[in-house]
């Protein structure tokens, strides 16, 4: 390219504000550390054929690192340390074929709270769809002799209910504890990899402690992500109570159950168990407790037709992925800060046009749309206001967080 050389005052000024205009349209700032381009009184710029030089400040020493985030920062991708304590920039730069004349960059404005619009130099996107959670469904089954007629029922609905729930696209892995003889399984469910049976003849009141003391053997089937589910499948009651149960389940480990699993009973229940149920033998009232603590699904043991039941499992097991309400601040690029003030979030509702969230100064100042950050003076998180959280979980829309553009405020 041409040469030109311009050493005045003004020259050098605006040589930095080249290098603020490339960090803004990335979406960062330099790091503190980096004086040599932040400063725009002290920089000065060279337009030479070897690309551009930063003159050091009286007495200051050229640091690599700043002085190769600068050069990078102005288009070029070698930066180095002159003798003289200048910072030479070199090789294909933003510059190599344009007019250098230093009256041709712009000024920038100092000003982080003015509304501003560009390139993220980090962005984050979140869509919540119709798509489920995978899902793990734990079936335990009574194999006493007062069930037979049961078994064959859980038997013949297994395969169609696993069948139903793969047609709605929901990820599965099926695990039941039972006796092989009363209730073998056939395909496509029986045999494939998705699909656990631990042949065990649960006695009529055991079926909680089979789900415990056979948890060593199905917790390879448990998925990270997945929302557990339990099945209890008998027409008596069970000898521990739900407390035990729940205390008990808490305590297991790798991978464990965490939060949001859920208790579905298929027992005899009603005043008289007997009465229109002739395998009837106790009320399974501590199963029945279980489900109303977790928002499970109850049926009767006694119904011949079970496609009722599997339909009411099929929607409570249905459960899409919500939006999340808090996201952690990511880390910027190489020798860069995140600018607090340069961040932006936009939501899209579902079949809607996008619409910014504001920023507010802390939660009390939340309006019915808005974010904060968990600490102003040094922010890991966004977090959104309540109501803000209860609009994002209850639509299937979507979230972009652009970390660089400046803020909207209110």
């Amino acid at each position: 390219m041409d040469s030109h050389t311009n050493r005045g005052g003004r020259a050098a000024g605006r040589a930095v504000a080249a290098v603020a205009v490339v960090c803004l349209a990335a979406g960062c700032a330099p790091a503190d550390d980096e004086s040599g381009a932040r400063d725009g009184t002290d920089g000065r710029r060279d337009d030479a054929s070897d690309g551009v030089v930063f003159e050091a400040e009286d007495g200051a020493a050229c640091e690599p690192a700043a002085c190769t985030a600068a050069c990078n920062g102005a288009g070029f991708p070698v930066g180095t340390c002159a003798a003289d304590g200048a910072c030479s920039c070199s090789g294909d730069g933003a510059d190599a074929d344009a007019d250098a004349d230093a009256d041709s960059f712009p000024e920038v404005a100092a000003d982080a709270d003015a509304e501003w619009s560009g390139d993220a130099c980090v962005s984050e996107n979140v869509t919540a769809e119709h798509a489920v959670a995978p899902i793990d469904i734990i079936w335990v089954v009574d194999s006493s002799g007062s069930m037979d007629f049961e078994n064959h029922a859980v038997r013949d609905n297994l395969n169609a209910f696993s069948a139903s729930i793969s047609a709605s696209g929901i990820d599965h892995h099926v695990v039941l504890i039972g006796d092989r003889g009363e209730m073998d399984v056939p395909p496509p469910l029986g045999g494939s990899v998705d699909f656990l049976h631990i042949d065990y003849g649960v006695d009529s009141n055991e079926g909680l402690q089979a789900l415990l003391a056979h948890y060593p053997t199905y917790r390879t089937m448990l998925r990270p992500g997945a929302v557990q589910h339990f099945v209890a499948v008998t027409d008596d009651e069970s000898d521990i109570s739900a407390d035990e149960f729940i205390a008990s389940l808490e305590a297991l480990a790798d991978p464990g159950f965490p939060p949001g699993w859920r208790f579905h009973s298929i027992v005899a229940q009603g005043g008289i168990p007997f009465i229109g149920c002739i395998t009837g033998a106790r009320i399974g009232a501590h199963y029945l407790e279980l489900t109303r603590r977790t928002g499970g699904v109850t049926a009767s043991v006694c119904e011949t037709d079970w496609s009722p039941i599997f339909a009411a499992l099929e929607e409570v097991i249905g459960v899409r992925t919500e939006l999340p309400c808090n996201y952690d601040l990511p880390d910027p690029p190489a020798g860069m800060v995140l600018d607090p003030d340069l961040v932006n979030l936009d939501y899209t509702p579902e079949g809607g046009s996008t619409s910014p969230i504001p920023r507010v100064s802390d939660p009390g100042a939340c309006p019915a749309m808005g974010w904060y950050y968990d600490d102003p003076a040094a922010p890991t998180q966004i977090l959104l206001c309540p109501e803000t959280c209860d609009v994002l979980r209850t639509d299937s829309g979507r979230v972009d967080v652009a970390f660089g553009c400046a803020t909207i405020m209110v």
